[in-house]
């Protein structure tokens, strides 16, 4: 009993530590380039080769709580 506790707290060890490692690189900021296009358009650029795919994403500031102090405009 007694050589499975310091064999049980190593491995405790290992899983806090690869956890831990895996999340700081997961939550790292990550590399972009912005653009603002002359229409007001902000464009935020992320190239990241690992897998043939694309992603787009839009979002768009409409409506009364963005018109500022010219409503209707």
């Amino acid at each position: 009993m007694t050589t499975l506790r310091p064999l049980c707290l190593i491995m405790a060890s290992l899983v806090v530590v690869l956890f831990t490692a895996s999340w700081a690189r997961a939550s790292a900021p990550l590399a972009h380039e912005r653009y603002a296009l002359d229409n007001g358009l902000d464009v935020i650029l992320h190239v990241d080769r690992r897998l043939p795919m694309v992603a787009v994403d839009l979002g768009y500031h409409v409506g009364w709580a963005h018109d500022g102090a010219q409503p209707g405009l």
